[in-house]
């Protein structure tokens, strides 16, 4: 996960599955990115990583890459957020 100013990126390694076998949803604030794939009749490869965002994105504007082993998601911030930072200090600096 990164993030700058105006936007948040979340890659997620997906390897052994292609882009038809995920899905990336953004409900109430949380990321999901999972996925499924039946490699055998009695094999199958699933997978799934949530996280929150805070209110960062309403996911209107977002995309997603992808390249071999990994799904790369960008939700643009919204206006509210990019106004809503806070800094924390570390060991009191």
């Amino acid at each position: 996960m990164s993030e700058t100013d105006k936007e948040v990126k979340v890659t997620a390694e997906v390897s052994g599955l292609d882009e038809k076998d995920l899905a990336v949803e953004l409900t109430d604030g949380v990321l999901t990115i999972s996925g499924e794939k039946r490699a055998r009749p009695r094999t199958r490869i699933a997978c799934s990583a949530s996280g929150i965002m805070a209110g960062s994105s309403d996911g209107s504007r977002s995309t997603t890459s992808s390249r071999t082993r990994s799904r790369t998601v960008t939700l643009p911030k919204t206006a509210k957020a990019q106004q809503n930072v806070k800094r924390i200090a570390i060991n009191g600096k």
